[in-house]
């Protein structure tokens, strides 16, 4: 009775097992396809591997621990391709440490590149890893970007990020200093109300609320 049950049972699960057996081993399913625009070279791997076995979430996890990747996407399209979409982080600021260009996103997260065309210098001597975020950079790109598209007849030469403020130090040797805390729109706004009034010989100072320092 006993062996006949069990006979009944094998009969009833081995489709399931020869259907798993054809989908997991079948040369049909496994990759053969990888589009993607970026790092193609890191997803080789995936190549030849069947499409049910490998995990979407380790692609992802596995791509976004490179410092350059912000964002990734990835979807199977049976039987045979994998679709990559990656999202590279746009640099705003440079600064060199130790004979390496580093960029800056909008994000302050840090990671390897280089100054395609000549760009503000970065100031900033805090130690720091490779995919790191730091408020204080992230602030420095906003002032940056701000400051760029309000006042463009101004060259920035270069920017320092201290732990006392963002200085900006322009072509016409006047340095504006900004609070690395504060709301860089408001302190935005407060240097458009007296830049064109006010002739400063060295320095306008942003840091302390309504009350603009000029120097």
């Amino acid at each position: 009775m006993f062996k006949r049950k069990f006979l009944i049972f094998l009969l009833k699960i081995s489709p399931f097992f020869l259907i798993s057996a054809f989908f997991l081993l079948h040369p049909f399913f496994r990759i053969k396809t990888i589009k993607t625009e970026n790092f193609s070279s890191l997803l080789k791997k995936y190549k030849g591997k069947n499409i049910f076995l490998i995990s979407v979430k380790e692609i992802r996890k596995d791509l976004k621990s490179i410092p350059e990747i912000k964002e990734v996407k990835v979807s199977k399209k049976f039987p045979s391709t994998l679709e990559v979409h990656i999202e590279k982080r746009h640099p705003f600021l440079f600064f060199r440490r130790d004979k390496t260009w580093w960029g800056v996103d909008e994000e302050g997260v840090v990671f390897p590149s280089r100054p395609s065309s000549p760009s503000p210098l970065v100031i900033w001597k805090k130690d720091f890893s490779a995919g790191e975020k730091f408020s204080e950079l992230s602030n420095g790109v906003k002032v940056f970007r701000e400051f760029r598209h309000h006042f463009p007849q101004w060259e920035i030469r270069s920017l320092e990020i201290k732990e006392t403020g963002i200085f900006l130090h322009t072509n016409r040797g006047i340095t504006i200093i900004f609070s690395g805390e504060g709301n860089v729109s408001q302190q935005m706004a407060r240097l458009k109300k007296i830049i064109d009034k006010v002739r400063p010989l060295s320095c306008i100072d942003l840091r302390f609320g309504e009350d603009v320092i000029v120097k």
